[in-house]
């Protein structure tokens, strides 16, 4: 790399500070607020456009990759496969208006920790472009040294990422997305007869100007100085303000403290002393299932109970979920109706279920963009936050230590045998807690 460029990359690392944020979330028919609306049903490519255009002027747009995983121990590489890589004209009509640039490939997600990856480059026509899409057609887990093919869990095989306020390729230029993927990886079962789901989420930042190559290649690596997973992961918060268990009803509050829209996806509710006794997305769900009840958090907020009987019915669960909360939003996730420890059928088979008892402690968990945060709560009370950290679930970080303060919320549980979400943009403080927040090393 020459000198001019070392100084250009340099620069990088504080604008991307200021980069623009994209709010990105699994694809489904609904579009993010304030967004024009976007439809990419059809998986054929049936409207779109060749990655060379005909007329007018022509710039490059690059599209990187980069990866903090939420994976369980054990776990040493993950496999995806993608294709179908497209952009979205913002002047254009909603299947007219996609340009396929012409990539596919296979990538190791743990290699890309706080590094990217150019998955896509291609000389396309000017303007600016409002969304990316690709599609991800398998993953392949390596865990204690042998390969798994891990379940895609969601519901259509494209990753949409609206692009608010659009990138602008300009003529003669080179501009530059970042997607940054935050997949979870969740061992099903147990240690020595794993099974893997693979739930793929997705946020996108458009580098500042000049910070890419002017002739990028599929397979080009950048460090960014070693900073870019820092920048991205600075902007990526949130606490767990409330919660609240009866032996019919469970709900908990979240504030998104950070600058990044945040997927929330799972719960987990254990019967358990401490908070340390919790599940967290690096261990089996197996190792936990006799003494948990989880939850899928659907798009609507709902929280609907995992408790199938076979494996491909919980993989369909498990795809309905994936709810988006903006940058200092909050809110509370309940669901009423009766809840039973070890109700997973597919891994207890006739074990004996519990309930819920009044006065026991209990440990909830929560994931959500690569992140997990828990908090203890004792049955009976609608209020209690005693602890609440915030971690990375990735065995490949070192540990950052940072110190942070949840509020108390009144969360409210319902009556009737029904599941909700309620959003707000204030939160009312009555008690505070002071919390560590670590990456998990």
């Amino acid at each position: 790399m020459n000198g001019k460029s070392k100084v250009i990359l340099s620069g990088v690392v504080a604008a991307l500070i200021a980069i623009a944020l994209v709010g990105a979330f699994l694809y489904t028919q609904n579009v993010l607020p304030g967004t024009s609306a976007i439809s990419a049903s059809q998986s054929n490519q049936s409207g779109t456009s060749s990655s060379q255009a005909s007329n007018g002027p022509t710039g490059t747009l690059a599209v990187l990759m980069t990866d903090p995983p939420t994976i369980p121990q054990g776990v040493t590489a993950v496999y995806i496969n993608y294709s179908d890589v497209l952009v979205h004209f913002r002047n254009a009509g909603n299947q007219s208006g996609w340009t396929n640039l012409q990539a596919s490939g296979e990538i190791n997600l743990l290699s890309i920790i706080n590094s990217t990856q150019t998955i896509a480059a291609a000389n396309i026509t000017s303007g600016v472009f409002n969304a990316i899409k690709f599609n991800i057609t398998s993953a392949i887990v390596t865990f204690q040294g042998q390969n798994y093919t891990a379940d895609l869990v969601y519901q259509e095989h494209y990753l949409l990422v609206v692009i608010p306020g659009g990138i602008t390729v300009t003529s003669g230029q080179t501009a530059g997305a970042v997607i940054d993927m935050t997949p979870t990886i969740l061992l099903l079962g147990n240690t020595t007869n794993p099974t893997f789901a693979f739930l793929p989420v997705a946020k996108g930042y458009t580098l500042p100007a000049n910070s890419v190559s002017l002739h990028p290649h599929i397979g080009d690596r950048n460090d960014y100085n070693g900073q870019i997973w820092t920048q991205i992961h600075d902007m990526t918060h949130f606490q767990i303000t409330g919660a609240g268990l009866t032996p019919s009803s469970v709900s908990i509050t979240v504030q998104n403290t950070g600058a990044a829209t945040v997927i929330f996806r799972f719960v987990a509710l254990t019967s358990t002393t401490s908070v340390s006794g919790g599940w967290i997305p690096s261990t089996s769900i197996g190792s936990v299932s006799k003494i948990s009840e989880f939850f899928i958090i659907a798009p609507n907020g709902s929280l609907i109970p995992v408790t199938d009987r076979a494996y491909q019915g919980m993989v369909h669960t498990l795809a309905q979920a994936g709810y988006a909360l903006a940058p200092h939003q909050s809110v509370t996730f309940t669901y009423s109706g009766p809840i039973t420890l070890g109700a997973l059928v597919l891994l207890q088979g006739q074990t004996p279920t519990q309930g819920i008892n009044d006065g026991q402690n209990y440990v909830l968990t929560i994931t959500g963009s690569g992140l997990y945060a828990q908090t203890a709560v004792t049955a009976g009370s609608t209020t209690t936050v005693s602890a609440s950290t915030t971690s990375s679930s990735s065995t490949t970080f070192s540990p950052v230590t940072s110190t942070t303060t949840t509020s108390s919320n009144s969360a409210t549980s319902t009556s009737s045998p029904s599941t909700s979400a309620t959003t707000s943009s204030t939160t009312t403080t009555s008690s505070t807690t002071t919390a560590t927040s670590t990456s998990a090393g």
